[in-house]
């Protein structure tokens, strides 16, 4: 019977953290795809607002939009970040913040209006989660197409997810410890029934055993006294 406790306790504790864990990966998981809609819907609210302010010159040239929507746009290499490529002007300007860097974009054109997401390499060799839109602007010559790219660190949302799974840890071990518990408590009470047959059982075999041993005495005896 004890074999079969340990059985049931070991079998309890090994569901109870293959279960956990893919809970907590799913929290996590969750978690993680929240936070980076939550940074695409902010870059893309940024690229919205320097489309808001983007103007051209006379002469055609692309004007740069003096007061960022965020102060980080304006530290140097600070974490976010904005890239306005002109390929009919063949000029490109960008933030204070990308400094010396330029965001090594995809060639390919792309069809105006849709939103591209990547994953580039950023300036002091930290990766950037980069959103990126070509928006049709009126220019002097006509409408120009025109790149509009915005990154953020990528880690930003690595640090995020990190933290949250370092966040729910100590609540995924209580949670934990409390399961365990409730199932050796069920254990307990679903084995008692089994334990009064099995201490039923063990008693039969001995009264049988000294029923057995009584008639074996008493015949030695008889031998031994003729």
């Amino acid at each position: 019977m004890r074999s079969l406790h340990s059985r049931f306790i070991i079998t309890s504790l090994i569901a109870v953290s293959i279960c956990l864990a893919a809970a907590s990966g799913a929290l996590v998981q969750i978690f993680a795809d929240s936070y980076s809609k939550r940074v695409q819907n902010e870059l893309t609210g940024h690229i919205n607002r320097l489309a808001a302010v983007i103007r051209f010159l006379p002469g055609g040239k692309l004007q740069v939009p003096e007061n960022p929507p965020d102060n980080r746009f304006l530290i140097p290499y600070g974490g976010l970040y904005w890239q306005i490529d002109d390929p009919v002007g063949k000029a490109e300007v960008r933030s204070s913040s990308l400094f010396d860097y330029v965001l090594p974009l995809p060639e390919e054109s792309h069809p105006v209006g849709i939103m591209h997401q990547y994953r580039l390499s950023g300036p002091e060799g930290k990766d950037v989660l980069v959103q990126e839109r070509v928006l049709s602007l009126a220019a002097p010559e006509g409408r120009r197409p025109i790149r509009i790219a915005v990154a953020v660190n990528a880690d930003e949302v690595d640090s995020a997810r990190v933290g949250f799974a370092l966040d729910i840890l100590p609540y995924v071990a209580v949670l934990a410890a409390l399961l365990v518990l409730m199932s050796i408590g069920q254990l307990w009470i679903g084995l008692r029934p089994l334990d009064r047959i099995g201490r039923d059982l063990e008693a039969v075999r001995d009264r049988r055993a000294a029923d057995w041993r009584g008639p074996t005495r008493a015949r030695f005896n008889r031998s031994s006294t003729n």
